[in-house]
């Protein structure tokens, strides 16, 4: 398991095993987007209706985009790197300040190349796409 992100600690026994971000990611991400996930619709309207009718069919695929600070020293980076370079499945574990969890697969895209800015420190994305629902647990 390449990803855990949380406020805190990371949870029992992931330091342990060497997995996970150990440590280092509260203070190494600049924001999270969270995109799709948005119902999908098939319409349903017959020629004699005055209503147009719908019904759900399927759902949009669910991507995250990481922005993070640009630093291969950081030990999560070669752990994002090798899930990245791996093009399949691998799990996520997000960690929320009111102690619920969300446990969930997703393909990791790690953007090599830097973005570069007068007076800003280098930054990246890491971008993720759910391969399934993923599953939350409260606290």
């Amino acid at each position: 398991m390449p990803g855990y992100l949380g406020n805190e600690q990371e949870p029992e026994g992931q330091h342990e095993r060497g997995q996970g971000f150990q440590g280092q990611h509260p203070a190494h991400h600049l924001e999270f987007q969270q995109q799709g996930g948005d119902q999908q619709f098939a319409d349903i309207t017959s020629l004699s209706d005055r209503t147009t009718k719908q019904v759900p069919t399927v759902r949009s695929a669910v991507t995250m985009n990481i922005g993070v600070y640009d630093d291969p020293s950081l030990t999560w980076y070669p752990i994002v790197t090798a899930a990245s370079d791996a093009s399949v499945p691998v799990a996520l574990i997000m960690a929320f300040p009111n102690g619920s969890v969300l446990v969930a697969n997703a393909y990791w895209s790690l953007q090599k190349v830097p973005t570069v800015g007068k007076n800003e420190a280098l930054s990246t994305q890491i971008s993720l796409s759910y391969a399934a629902d993923p599953i939350r647990y409260a606290s």
